[in-house]
């Protein structure tokens, strides 16, 4: 429960703190599109609730047919948290092996 926390308080802080620095700010994730610099860990994370890949497994292999595309909130968040964009892409899975 500890890790969780320190977390989503990371999370938190370093978005915020990143938009501060950059003297930007995120769209979409308030009610009515308020701007913000200070965006709560829920609200960044619901934004990727959406997120599906999709695997049909052939002939007992798996194989990967597509994921979800980002919009430009998701991906202004990516950068700003400092993750790699790559992680949501079908050729970053591809270079993963699939558990089976």
């Amino acid at each position: 429960m500890t890790l969780a926390l320190q977390l989503y308080t990371l999370i938190q802080r370093e978005a915020s703190n990143e938009l501060l620095k950059r003297k930007e700010y995120l769209e979409g994730v308030m009610p009515n599109n308020i701007k913000t610099c200070r965006p709560k860990t829920d609200k960044i994370l619901s934004l990727f609730e959406n997120i599906i890949l999709i695997e049909i497994k052939k002939r007992g292999k798996k194989e990967i047919i597509g994921i979800t595309s980002l919009n430009n909130t998701q991906l202004k968040i990516l950068d700003i948290l400092n993750v790699p964009q790559e992680v949501y892409t079908i050729e970053y899975y591809y270079k993963i092996p699939v558990n089976t």
